[in-house]
């Protein structure tokens, strides 16, 4: 039997191909976690319509600049959410909700911790690695990294939203790498753990550290590590 890929390789190229590939992600849903296809029953809040999907060369109509980063961490694909006030309309109020599947726990740990400065709070109640902040949200939980995109909405409904979404995201918390649990608590920044990996990150880190002091030389550039 032929694959639907298959075919999409043989008919189209270039963005066509992309364009196509994309819209097969969301027909060609069998097998796919049911997180990535739809989320529903977010208290107060209501979906609208299906989700965008992206794939890896997709990813890049999606994502600005960072596009790199986020593929060198280990990117399986994306998708994308959009929800309105259940109760009535609100043209001030939108959620968008990105769910990044990557290849594993700590892979989506690494890429979570890139959007860290240290210090930054969860909301209460939730066990997965977060934190919120106006109009936003991050979660990391098992190979899943949620970002909640919310302007005009206050901080309480941000984090009830975060906290009603954990329950829907498959995993059991948060997995850090190793080298993370090793590092003493006392007198540490909360959120201020790195997970880095591959030379981009590297440079988004701190663009003074040249890629020989952190070992991503060679062909260790695809694989070496560092937590700080």
């Amino acid at each position: 039997m032929i694959s639907l890929a298959s075919l999409a390789a043989a008919a189209c190229s270039g963005s066509d191909a992309v364009i196509f590939a994309n819209s097969m992600l969301a027909v060609n849903a069998i097998g796919e976690p049911p997180v990535m296809r739809a989320i529903d029953g977010i208290p107060g809040w209501k979906r609208q319509g299906r989700p965008e999907r992206f794939n890896k060369e997709g990813l890049y109509g999606h994502i600005d600049g960072g596009a790199e980063i986020v593929l060198q961490y280990g990117f399986r694909e994306l998708s994308v959410f959009k929800f309105k006030p259940a109760a009535g309309p609100d043209w001030a109020k939108e959620v968008v909700l990105e769910i990044y599947r990557m290849t594993s726990g700590q892979a989506a740990f690494g890429l979570y911790s890139t959007k860290l400065e240290g210090g930054e709070e969860g909301w209460p109640g939730v066990r997965s690695d977060n934190w919120t902040s106006l109009g936003q949200a991050n979660l990391v939980k098992g190979e899943y990294l949620v970002n909640v995109l919310a302007p005009g909405c206050p901080d309480r409904e941000v984090g009830e939203f975060l906290a009603a979404l954990e329950q829907k995201v498959p995993g059991r918390g948060t997995v850090r790498p190793e080298g993370l649990e090793r590092l003493p608590r006392e007198g540490m920044v909360p959120s201020s753990g790195r997970y880095i990996k591959g030379p981009l990150a590297a440079e988004n880190e701190s663009p003074f550290l040249e890629g020989d002091f952190w070992g991503f030389v060679g062909d260790r550039a695809e694989r070496a590590t560092v937590a700080f």
